[in-house]
């Protein structure tokens, strides 16, 4: 009998302090969950706000880009840049400088945009001045600037496609869209 009294005793305490493990347990299960919680909308907080933050600086890259490809167009090089009196020589110097120094000063938007694009953009840029190189290499070295400019408008008029800067141009765009969707 003796032992009967302790089990009365152990079950006793069994019966306080069961209940209040079970209470301390599922308040630290929910408390853990909630500070989880907590701590997964701070992180997703401050993803937000460099997305935001960032936006705007990829938006800025994306209009430099295309201010870039359309100053490198060989039309807006052109009126530009030539001058009455200047040797097809000349000129040709002065366009490929303008679309070197014009792919300098932007060479920084490539970390904002995607790497397909910039490779575009680099493609497109070495495209123009190979153009630029082959048409002015058929004139004779006495060819002024006029005669350059009247050349280059020939060999766009006979492409029947768009421009290579407008084909990136639609790119940038593309990619801009759907940053922003």
């Amino acid at each position: 009998m003796a032992k009967f009294p302790s089990m009365q005793v152990f079950l006793e305490i069994l019966k306080y302090t069961l209940p209040g493990a079970l209470v301390v347990w599922v308040t630290y299960l929910m408390l853990s969950s909630y500070f989880k919680n907590q701590l997964n909308l701070k992180q997703l907080e401050l993803q937000q706000q460099r997305l935001d933050s960032r936006l705007p600086l990829r938006l800025q890259a994306y209009e430099r880009l295309v201010l870039f490809l359309e100053r490198i167009a060989p039309g807006m090089l052109i009126s530009r840049l030539r001058m009455d009196g200047m040797s097809a020589y000349d000129l040709q110097f002065a366009m490929i400088t303008a679309i070197r120094a014009e792919l300098e000063h932007n060479i920084t938007q490539q970390v904002y945009v995607s790497d397909e694009v910039w490779i575009r953009i680099k493609a497109v840029t070495e495209e123009m001045i190979s153009t630029i190189n082959r048409i002015a290499s058929d004139l004779p070295k006495e060819a002024t600037a006029k005669d350059l400019s009247h050349r280059i408008f020939q060999y766009l008029a006979g492409t029947q496609d768009i421009l290579p800067t407008d084909h990136v141009i639609l790119s940038l765009k593309r990619e801009m869209r759907e940053l922003l969707d």
